[in-house]
């Protein structure tokens, strides 16, 4: 019993996991205890975040419903509940709903508690898998679920269309329950989204549909639903409803309802048909075809695909192309009228996706509004409406326009119907003055017209727009209309049944708004009723004041306009002339007979006294009551204007200037004045009056009038000074009055008539105008002048430059107000922009749709690329001729859209170039065509090639020059466009241009706002693409975005993200919310003349989506800012939607201090939920604590914790939790709070920010970064696991700077440190980024200086294996270099093995995988020769042709002599490994020339040497021997064991061979040190072969004429200190020279003879000194060596070299040849391997060989036979044991030789024995078998290397079959262990097998 109770003492967390039930149950009971106590925050939940799905899915039931309750008291308190949604909920639908009733009602509440936290979308998608189990119970409870949730959170929450398609299916199941849960479901929907529902339901069985009505009907009586639970997200919404419920109990009203019902379109639940691949094959064949038959069979077929609710977005150009061909050209009626019902149907269908297609519909329907026939047309209005719904009045209206002149009257009539149809459609905002003064002239031009049906359409298109747009946009642009035209106007507005207009909406009450503005006030704003303060209320009903007012006030405009029109009132500026006898009485009102006469005397004197006097007498009048026409022509009579004293001439001046600006002036009375004041503007002593009165006249009569009289009278005369000064005059008129109303046209053609002119004053004047209307029109007024002389061209470019750039200046002089009137141009419109001067009113466009003909559209569709490109430079020609044309084009913009995507980039950017022009000819008649080319021109943005991205980007800036912004942003399209995640330079440059030009956009129309509410999504995962350029892009279009759609809509678009994302995005937003930039200043509009007394400013500021509310400017004193923060919370907080007038509210004077305070200690406390404070806070405490802290031995600790499993290692392959909670809790030990904050952040900004912390940390702090260097590498490895590119970048150049550092100091890695650290970087070498995967190379490079190459290889061995191709071959990339570096002694456990695994890449199917594999065995080959071949083992044929191939291009080896000798020397190859450190810039010429000129010595060994030997400087020994810094080998420092000083050797060792002179010197000082030390010695031992073979590589690397990097130091240094030191060195050490093998001595050796033989080396100054230590080497080597492996080297070499060699090359291995002899001794053992040599030098060369006849008296022979005489004497007879090498003895010549000398005829030659092999096998390993197995038996203790000693074991035993290895194993300490490796064996044998 002790043991069963012994889990009480267990605490809860292991109790929960305990298998025995008992203490699972006492475990659920005291976590439902603690869990409803603990904060949602608490730690302790995080502890169960791994068990909660083990909850629900325990083994014993009745535990299980324990679990349950814990699990729902889980998810209700516990913040972190949300991640475990998705496990827990699928384990309660396979667990628990096929379970108990209890275990199924539990269950469905824990799921809806998920649905609550916010984790509605994972619920439902398990609870749609689980509708598709097979056990009809958990499908019943499924729907229960589903039916539950939608019935208490509503259809907001639970979407209804993800649900209908599996729901549909199970109204036919078998189990009866199922389907009625089902119905049940259906009739929920019903309730929420109404008669939607019934669209998608209509295929079911009748029976079962019949059903569900009934139910329909049952529910449709009991109201709307309501939301009865509320996500966590919704607590806003609750406490919204819950006042509004507490607001109408209180009152005692009814209850409303309290959530409108959610209107459901059942477009939106239809599931899209695909029908373009339906289409029959030769449907746009026959649909073409001569029978109207098969035309009729094509449509109808058609008409059936398209007459479906809902079709699939796709490409249907070339089908609406061809139906409009049959509506435009059919004679067949019966077919156009089936045409038009499909065109009518994919609009239907589609809807906003067809909006491309809409103008093309259109323009061919209106056409065809010529048919009399009732049923054409009914189906062409049909169609019309349905196309109108697709797209908007703005694309449109041209095309409109453009019929409503059309000559036939049917389709005038028939297009004003439908433009009626469509303004009732239209929305206020989008019907604005610019849209209403394009359409006005056609409409007045048809009210005249002689046909009632067109007159009629007028009237109701005028009705219309009336009634949408309101009187005060309509009225200015009728006003000249007479009463019965304004009647039937009015008549008409009144039977439109649409929207009330503007101006006739009822002013709102100023009592406080109700409860149902309630849902507009901020998240954080209280119920109203909290609101009873009365100073708020003051405030509330003083808004509504001024409110009311300002509504009184437009009221009367209004009125005003309506009162003035229908009294058929006429221009007040225009007035009838008056009579001699009228004038008369008038003047006669004003002054005296007697004044009279005196203003009419002879005398100048008495005029000019007159003239004063009726001044005087003007002056004194009221404005209104002064007879100006009569006064006028007073003055004119003779002299009037021509008045020769030009006292009394100013003086009339004077007083015309005054009445002008006065009194009642009329063109009437300014006409009788002008061209006589003309007259005089060029007299020097009256212009300047003259001009004044001009300017005068101008603002009282209208300024374009008075322009056009006075150029018409001046350019007239023959005066030259007039014509110039009355120029002059305009251009100064035009800067102060502006464009409005000023005729351009005349006024350019008046400036080319003076350009004529022969006075140069003249032509100057008409500079001067040029320069003004340059200011207004731009750059496009020189297109007006391209037919003038090339000399005045440039200078009217002069002209045009001096004004670029500037803006157009505001007016300062224009028409006033008359009479309290408001003038057309004073009409405010909040919604439009004033239209600027349009070329049309310059130009007379030109139409070129007859020469766009359907050769050229079928020319430029070819399949020639010649062809494609002769027809753009057609169109090219076209629009150079024609320069400004009207927007009949015809297919052009089809056929060019279709060049859009053009494979020929040359015919892509001609196209764009096209494009670009078309926009300015066309103008603003281009936007009719944007729909059909905007979004093929944002697809060119995904282009590679820059260039083309340029010419489309300025393709788009022409066009949106010439359209609207709002027409770029409609529909779907850049959103789609974005959307595509492999468009990386389409998403840098579109949001580079969105930016840039949203900017710039003041405010957007609803319309683009829902298209910019489509990307938000996209946006926001352009934010974590991978792409950092994409990422920067997107973020910096995030508070311009932000300024047009509201930053709470950009939030509520994070809800579809992850957790993870949605932290990081929702900090983004914060921080744009911040810098989002102002809305730019509205421009000014140059037709309204500038207010004589500025009018206080007014500031906008733009609150989320409410309009915006406009305020006094911030005051001076911070006291006015308060008020204004206040007053503007105020009316945020309790919902109001006006515009606040600043006079009437922001009055300081009417506000105490006192309610100041309490406004914002109110607003604080709703807030906040405490009391505004009185100070300002106080700055964040700095983070004083040092960013490392000191922790004794913790490196080492933690590697003992790790070796006792005390942690967890560090091997994974996505990080898990319980590792990062580890590391950081390691790290919180020894790192600061702050940095542990920004290292373990969710946002990869502070991730950036901890880096950089610790770059700091590596210059002041760097012992305590390398005590801490191990787990810091491990937060590193993490970072190699983000998402963020920027994130990898900055890590890995943080890891460079840190192994940089650890160089420095010399320290040497542990291999704790490296295990954990280098396979996940070798995974980032797989990168697609190529920056990445060269910093990756780079630091593999830094690592093989503190950590040994040969363990380094072990590692990326083991990368190779790896699924990703380019992770595989850039690490045989790396091993081939690390074999180049180090030599083949790098490669571990063996060469044979690591050559075996390099070899099964051959065949791999990635093509540069292979050749990585190619090359890294072909570096090998380039070592140590044909072996090569041996150690790859058995490869198919293919990758053997292969490997030789390769090895055959490659042409290293090639240079050794056994090949053939060659005739001249090969030229120096191209360098293509890697680059290497650079030689002198004339290191190649010289290498170049000088290999050129050894045509003496053919050897190419000795060439190379004789390159290199022209390169050494003279010898300096004293240089080289310099003493370095002491090297200290760990061996001989306490603490470190044997295998940290073997490490270090073996690293030591591998650097001789580095490419790095200065590593290569540095680590042959250190051999030179260990060697100085005799108990240093054995640190060589079992090294000397690895040590002699990273010598040969080095010599390799010398002679190879790609590598010139010695030169930087200077080659004698490297030769002397490599020779004469190291090599002399070990090789007077018998115990390390002995341990040499053959085949390692054979390349040294014949190295070391080629380079005593260069002629070269006695050009060096201290040539004795070498030749002498490198005669002493030899000698040496000779000695000191092994005598088998020595003799075989030296015959070897002989036999490779005999025939291609120099002679003296010869002599000297003779010479070497005889001194062995003299060396040979009865302790040679063994003798085989020699005998084996002389046998193949003898067979390959027999004494008749001509190669003999080289050498004199062929010494070679002779010196052969001499050695195996030598040999045979001193053996005797027992040589003849040593022939088993011998393949054939019988027939060699060796073995005759041997049997003569030894008298040994009769002796037989004994059998090869295995003890024989056994020996051969040891021997050419040179380690003793007992050393060898040592070795591998610790491999297989070590838990890494296991498997590789196992295989290692493997092969020794089968080399060594003799060999008693059961003893060895049997020897070993433990049992386990032995039977560990028995069973390892067994297995590899059968896997052999």
């Amino acid at each position: 019993m002790a043991d069963d109770d012994e889990w009480k003492k267990l605490p809860t967390e292991q109790k929960v996991q305990h298998k025995s039930w008992k203490a699972r149950s006492e475990g659920y009971k005291e976590c439902l205890k603690k869990f409803g106590t603990l904060d949602e925050k608490n730690p302790e939940f995080s502890k169960y975040l791994g068990h909660v799905k083990k909850f629900v899915v325990d083994s014993n039931e009745l535990v299980r419903v324990q679990g349950l309750e814990v699990t729902l008291v889980f998810v209700q308190n516990a913040a972190v509940a949300g991640k475990t949604s998705g496990e827990v909920v699928s384990g309660i639908i396979s667990k628990c709903f096929n379970s108990k009733p209890r275990l199924r009602e539990l269950g469905i509440q824990v799921c809806l508690m998920y649905v609550e936290i916010d984790r509605n979308e994972q619920v439902m998608e398990e609870a749609l898998k689980g509708l598709e189990n097979k056990q009809p119970k958990v499908v019943h409870a499924c729907l229960d679920l589903i039916t539950t949730a939608l019935s208490e959170f509503g259809s907001k929450v639970i979407a209804v269309k993800p649900l209908l398609k599996p729901c549909i299916k199970l109204l036919d199941h078998r189990d009866k329950n199922v389907r009625e849960a089902t119905k049940s479901l259906f009739v929920t929907m019903y309730r929420w989204i109404g008669p939607a529902i019934k669209a998608p339901l209509q295929g079911i069985n009748a029976v079962m549909l019949k059903e569900l009505e009934d139910g329909w009907e049952r529910v449709a009586s009991e109201g709307s639903p309501h939301q009865t639970r509320f996500m966590r997200s919704q607590q806003d919404l609750r406490e919204k409803m819950e006042a509004k419920q507490e607001a109408q109990a209180a009152s005692g009203e009814a209850s409303e309802e309290v959530e409108a019902e959610v209107e459901v379109d059942p477009y939106d639940l239809t599931e899209p048909v695909e029908i373009l691949s339906k289409l029959p094959k030769k449907f746009f064949e026959d649909i073409e075809a001569k029978k109207w038959q098969d035309r009729r069979m094509m449509l109808e077929e058609c008409e059936k695909l398209v007459s479906v609710p809902k079709l699939v977005p796709d490409d249907y150009g070339d089908l609406v192309k061809a139906l409009k061909k049959v509506l435009s050209k059919d004679t067949n009626i019966l077919l156009v009228v089936i045409a038009i019902k499909c065109i009518s149907a994919m609009a239907l269908g589609l809807r906003k996706k067809f909006q491309p297609y809409s103008h093309v519909c259109i323009d061919g329907m209106l056409e065809r509004f010529k048919e009399k026939k009732a049923n054409v047309v009914a189906a062409l209005q049909e169609a019309t409406d349905s196309v109108y719904a697709t797209t908007n009045l703005p694309a449109i209206i041209e095309t409109c326009v453009e019929y409503l002149g059309h000559k036939n009257p049917a389709i005038r009539a028939q297009t004003g119907l439908f433009m009626a149809r469509a303004l009732a459609k239209t929305k206020a905002a989008v019907l604005n003055k610019a849209t209403i003064k394009i359409l006005v002239p056609p409409l007045l031009k048809n009210i005249e017209h002689s046909t009632p049906d067109v007159r009629d359409a007028a009237f109701l298109c005028f009705g219309t727009i009336l009634k949408v747009a309101g009187e005060g946009k309509l009225m200015p642009f009728i006003a000249d209309l007479d009463k019965l035209k304004m009647d039937k106007i009015t008549e008409s507005a009144e039977k439109v049944a649409g929207k009330p207009a503007a101006s006739a909406a009822p002013s709102k009450p100023t009592a406080p708004a109700p409860a149902k503005s309630e849902p507009a006030r901020p998240k954080s704003a209280a119920p109203t009723k909290s609101l009873n303060d009365a100073f708020l209320l003051s405030i509330i009903q003083e808004s509504g004041r001024a409110e009311k007012g300002g509504q009184r006030r437009k009221e009367t405009k209004a009125s005003s306009f309506q009162v003035s029109n229908s009294k058929g009132s006429c221009n007040k500026s225009v007035e009838q002339e008056l009579g001699e006898a009228a004038a008369e009485d008038l003047v006669a009102t004003v002054i005296s007979e007697e004044e009279k006469n005196q203003i009419l005397n002879n005398n100048w004197k008495e005029r000019l006294a007159g003239l004063q006097a009726l001044f005087g007498k003007i002056k004194g009048m009221p404005p209104s009551s002064i007879p100006c026409q009569a006064l006028v022509k007073l003055l004119i009579i003779k002299p009037g204007l021509k008045d020769n004293n030009f006292n009394c001439l100013n003086e009339k001046f004077n007083i015309i200037a005054y009445m002008a600006q006065n009194g009642t002036f009329s063109r009437t009375s300014a006409g009788l004045c002008l061209t006589l004041t003309t007259d005089k503007v060029g007299d020097i002593k009256c212009g300047a009056a003259a001009k004044e009165m001009l300017t005068a006249v101008s603002e009282a009569a209208g300024f374009g009038w008075a322009v056009e009289e006075v150029l018409a009278h001046s350019m007239a005369q023959k005066n030259p000074k007039i014509q110039s000064e009355s120029i002059s005059w305009v251009a100064t008129s035009i800067v102060q009055f502006g464009m409005a109303g000023l005729n351009a046209k005349l006024v350019i053609e008046k400036a080319k008539v003076a350009f004529t002119a022969t006075n140069p004053a003249v032509r100057a004047a008409a500079l001067s105008l040029v320069g003004s209307l340059a200011l207004f029109i731009g750059e496009k007024l020189r297109m007006l002048f391209e037919n003038e002389k090339p000399a005045l061209l440039q200078q009217i470019d002069a002209e045009i430059e001096k004004v670029k750039g500037q803006s157009p200046p505001a007016p300062t002089r224009g028409i006033k107000k008359k009479n309290g009137s408001l003038d057309v141009e004073e009409q405010s419109d909040e919604d439009a922009e004033e239209p600027g001067l349009s070329m049309d009113d310059l130009v007379t466009r030109v139409d070129i749709s007859e020469k766009i003909t359907d050769a050229l559209i079928t020319q430029m569709a070819d399949k020639n690329w010649k062809e494609r490109k002769e027809a753009l430079n057609s169109v090219i020609e076209i629009l150079n001729e024609a320069k400004v044309i009207t927007a009949n084009i015809g297919d052009l913009t089809t056929s060019l859209k279709a060049r859009l995507s053009d494979s020929n980039k040359i015919l892509l950017t001609t196209t764009l170039n096209i494009l670009t022009q078309l926009a300015s000819a066309m103008g603003p008649h281009c936007a009719k065509h944007l729909q059909i080319l905007s979004a093929s021109m944002i697809n060119v943005l995904a282009d590679s090639k820059p260039q083309v991205r340029q010419a489309a980007l300025k393709c788009m800036n022409a066009w949106l020059e010439n359209t609207k912004m709002a027409a770029w942003l409609e529909g779907d399209m850049i959103s789609s466009a974005l959307s595509v995640q492999k468009n990386i330079f389409l998403r840098i440059e579109l949001l580079s241009w969105l930016a840039e030009k949203l900017v710039d956009v003041r405010k957007l129309p609803p319309s683009a706002k829902e298209g910019l509410e489509m990307c938000i999504p996209v946006i926001l995962g352009c934010c974590e693409d991978r792409s950092g350029e994409v990422r920067a892009k997107a973020q910096g279009f995030l508070p311009v975005i932000m300024r047009h759609i509201s930053y709470d809509k950009m939030v509520r678009g994070t809800s579809k993200l992850t957790p993870t994302s949605k932290t990081a995005i929702l900090t983004l937003l914060d921080k744009a919310r911040e810098q989002i930039p102002a809305p730019p200043p509205a421009a000014a509009k140059p037709s309204k003349p500038a207010p004589s007394v500025a009018p206080p400013k007014e500031q906008v500021v733009e609150v989320a989506d409410e309009p915006p509310v406009k305020q006094t400017a911030p005051a001076k004193e911070k006291k006015g800012l308060v008020i204004a923060t206040a007053f503007e919370w105020v009316i945020m907080s309790i919902g109001m939607k006006k515009t606040i007038h600043s006079k009437s509210i922001f009055n300081q004077k009417a506000i105490s201090q006192n309610n100041i305070l309490k406004v914002m200690e109110l607003r604080n406390y709703l807030k906040f939920g405490k009391p505004a404070p009185t100070s300002r806070k106080a700055p964040p405490e700095e983070d004083t604590t040092p960013m490392f802290i000191a922790l004794p031995n913790g490196k080492e600790q933690r590697m003992k914790d790790e070796a006792k499993l005390k942690t967890i290692k560090w091997h994974f392959n996505v990080p898990r939790d319980e590792l990062i909670v580890q590391l950081q809790g390691q790290l919180s030990t020894c790192v600061s709070p702050s940095l542990i904050t920004e290292m373990f952040h969710m946002d990869f900004q502070h991730h950036l920010k901890a880096i950089v912390m610790l770059n700091q940390a590596l210059e002041t702090n760097f012992d305590s970064t390398v005590q801490c260097l191990d787990i810091l590498l491990r937060w590193l490895t993490l970072r190699f696991y983000d998402k963020n590119t920027t994130v990898h970048i900055k890590t890995l150049e943080y890891i460079k700077s840190l192994f940089d550092k650890l160089i420095q100091s010399n320290y040497r890695m542990t291999e704790y440190e490296v295990s954990a650290f280098l396979p996940h970087l070798i995974i980032k070498i797989g990168e697609s980024k190529d920056n990445i995967r060269k910093a990756v190379h780079g630091i593999i490079k830094q690592l093989t200086l503190v950590y040994p190459a040969s363990k380094l290889f072990l590692y990326i061995m083991d990368g190779t294996k790896s699924k990703n191709s380019r992770q595989r071959s850039e690490c045989l990339d790396e091993v081939a270099l690390l074999i180049e570096t180090y030599g083949v002694n790098v490669c571990q456990p063996s060469l044979p093995k690591a050559l075996k695994e390099v070899a099964t890449n051959i065949g791999d199917r990635d093509k540069s995988v292979r050749s990585s594999a190619l090359n890294a065995i072909v570096a090998a080959y380039n070592v140590c020769g044909d072996v090569v071949f041996k150690h790859v083992g058995r490869l198919n044929e293919k990758d053997m042709s292969m490997l030789e191939e390769r090895v055959k291009r490659s042409g290293k080896f090639g240079e050794a002599p056994t090949n053939p000798e060659p005739q001249a020397p090969a030229p120096a190859k191209k360098q293509t490994k890697e680059p290497r450190p650079q030689a002198p810039t004339n290191s190649l010429e010289s290498m170049s020339d000088l290999h050129s000129s050894a045509s003496s010595h053919n050897d190419p060994v000795t060439v190379s040497i004789q390159r290199i030997m022209s390169q050494i400087q003279p010898i300096d020994f004293d240089r080289v021997l310099e003493p370095l810094p002491e090297i200290v080998v760990p061996s001989m420092l306490p603490g470190f064991n044997s295998a940290k000083a073997n490490s270090v050797v073996d690293m030591i060792i591998s650097q001789v061979a580095c490419i790095n002179i200065n590593t290569a010197i540095t680590a042959m000082h250190e051999l030179y040190e260990i060697l100085k030390h005799k108990d240093k010695h054995h640190l060589l031992e079992g090294k000397v072969d690895q040590l002699f073979m990273s010598s040969t590589a080095q010599l390799r690397l010398m002679l190879d004429s790609n590598c010139m990097v010695w030169y930087e130091i200077g080659l004698d240094r490297f030769i002397l200190c490599f020779f004469t030191i190291i090599l002399s060195e070990i090789f007077e050490l018998k115990s390390l020279a002995s341990e040499a093998s053959s085949y390692i001595l054979l390349d040294l050796f014949r190295f070391i003879l080629h380079l005593l033989l260069s002629t070269l080396l006695s050009k060096l100054s201290e040539a004795d000194r070498m030749t002498e230590a490198l005669n002493r080497l030899v000698l040496r080597i000779l000695e000191n060596c092994d005598p088998t492996a020595i003799m075989c080297a030296v015959m070897n070499v002989l036999t490779d070299s005999i025939e291609s060699a120099p002679v003296k090359f010869i002599e000297l291995v003779v010479k070497c040849l005889w001194k062995l002899g003299r060396l040979i001794h009865e302790t040679l053992n063994p003798v085989a391997p020699v005998l084996q040599a002389i046998d193949k030098f003898w067979s390959s060369y027999p004494k008749e060989h001509p190669v003999y006849d080289r050498f004199e008296n062929k010494i070679t022979l002779r010196s052969v036979k001499t050695l195996l005489i030598r040999l045979s004497t001193e053996l005797g007879v027992k040589i003849m044991e040593e022939l088993y090498l011998i393949k054939n003895p019988e027939s060699s010549m060796v073995v005759r030789a041997i049997r003569k000398t030894c008298g040994a005829e009769n002796v037989k030659i004994p059998a090869r024995s295995s003890s024989s092999e056994q020996k051969e096998n040891i021997r050419d390993q040179g380690v003793s078998p007992d050393a060898q197995l040592a070795a591998i038996f610790k491999k297989v203790s070590d838990r890494q290397q296991t498997k590789n000693g196992l295989h290692e074991l493997y092969d020794f035993k089968m080399a060594n079959p003799d060999y008693d290895l059961e003893s060895k194993i049997s020897s070993l300490p433990l049992d386990i262990f032995q039977e560990y490796i028995r069973r390892g064996l067994e297995k590899i044998e059968k896997e052999k097998k």
